[in-house]
């Protein structure tokens, strides 16, 4: 049985690295333990001098990967508006 593919939206951008690191590594488990393979922006957190629409780019590409959005309760921002309209574009389920 193929495993879908979820990809975790969510605020990083100007953000506390180690309370966005927490919020994703608590959806990520929760959604494995479901039987989901995760991916999430916390590797492109440690890439330091990258312009927004660099990191739009690693973001849409994981987008692209996947099956399934989620985005993180409380997730607002720039980005996260720009990964959910990217997401709906190419009619990504969200759950």
């Amino acid at each position: 049985m193929k495993e879908d593919k979820l990809f975790i939206i969510g605020k990083f951008e100007d953000e506390d690295p180690v309370e966005v690191r927490k919020n994703f590594i608590g959806a990520e488990l929760k959604f494995r333990e479901q039987g989901y393979v995760v991916m999430t922006p916390k590797p492109i957190l440690d890439f330091i001098g990258f312009e927004h629409h660099d990191m739009m780019r690693l973001c849409f590409t994981m987008i692209d990967i996947c099956d399934k959005v989620h985005v993180l309760e409380n997730s607002q921002g720039k980005e996260v508006l720009e990964q959910i309209d990217y997401a709906n574009q190419w009619h990504k389920k969200f759950i």
